[in-house]
């Protein structure tokens, strides 16, 4: 694989996107590890990226994209599509749908929708066509997820900057040839390293951006997805989180376990979960008990008006 040379002005850029949303108004926010890029290459995807987002100043966090920025998804999606496709992009198809996505998918909808349909059956189990509903949420760009228009507002952070082609790791060699791999995960793991200036600058940076997003937010509660390790150590450290030591819930028979905060000063509370994903993560079984046993309890708290 090609590596890819990262320029400075793209660095600014990267790390200065939060996510997608509409942060004034979602209530549920999900933050993961690091986004894709749609299965385009590197040479293409950033290029295209860095042209096209951060163009609309009514995402900026302050008075320029500098200040950092996130974006409409259905806004800036078509617009990068079709940039990488000018730039002669081609894309990496995947035989599956991403299981972040469709696990985000499945708990807005039995959030919008309540218990009108089991949103947790397994695709062979789905006699009634809800995959397709699954898989629709999670595509729609008009009232869909991260969308404005969605019945209920959901957005995405992610906590590092850096994008990869495709989900999984192990899967994905390092894609950068002037970004050091190992100094790049230590700083953003967020335990006490000592790291090279460019690092730590890109750490500090990259968490003040990340904490002026979630503190101009409406976001009542954040879906930690992943290295629950370094979520918990970037929430206590910049936000004074503490997270109950008694309710650590196990969500599998692998004792897959959920972290949950007390709630902020904003009263936001933070649910930290191992990744969705089928086999190795929670599983479905998984979902559905993070849904019913936790997530449930903080919604008739602190979002009345949901399910």
């Amino acid at each position: 694989m090609e590596k890819y040379v990262i320029e400075k002005d793209e660095v600014k850029k990267l790390i200065a996107f939060c996510g997608y949303g509409h942060y004034p108004t979602a209530k549920i926010a999900f933050m993961g590890n690091e986004e894709g890029l749609d299965g385009y290459e590197h040479k293409y995807g950033i290029k295209a990226r860095v042209e096209v987002f951060g163009k609309h100043s009514d995402t900026y966090l302050g008075e320029s994209w500098t200040d950092g920025y996130y974006e409409h998804i259905e806004r800036v999606a078509p617009l990068f599509a079709t940039r990488v496709k000018e730039l002669g992009g081609a894309k990496k198809e995947s035989k599956r749908n991403s299981p972040m996505v469709e696990f985000q998918a499945r708990l807005m909808l039995s959030i919008e929708q309540g218990c009108s349909k089991d949103w947790f059956l397994k695709k062979r189990e789905d006699t009634e066509n809800i995959y397709e509903e699954i898989t629709d949420y999670h595509s729609n760009r008009e009232t869909g997820l991260y969308t404005r228009n969605a019945t209920i507002g959901s957005a995405l952070l992610d906590l590092r900057p850096f994008p990869r082609r495709m989900e999984g790791l192990r899967k994905n060699k390092w894609p950068y040839e002037n970004i050091t791999e190992t100094q790049y995960m230590k700083a953003m793991s967020f335990e006490p390293y000592k790291l090279e200036a460019m690092y730590q600058e890109l750490r500090d940076t990259r968490a003040e951006y990340l904490t002026r997003a979630i503190q101009s937010s409406s976001f009542s509660i954040l879906i930690g997805i992943g290295d629950k390790k370094a979520k918990t150590r970037f929430f206590e450290q910049y936000f004074g989180a503490k997270f109950y030591q008694d309710k650590k819930i196990p969500l599998s028979k692998d004792r897959v376990e959920v972290h949950i905060s007390e709630p902020l000063d904003n009263g936001m509370v933070i649910i930290l979960s191992d990744f969705f994903q089928h086999g190795r993560g929670i599983g479905l079984k998984g979902l559905r008990k993070l849904r019913r046993d936790i997530i449930q309890p903080y919604i008739k708290k602190l979002v009345p008006n949901l399910h």
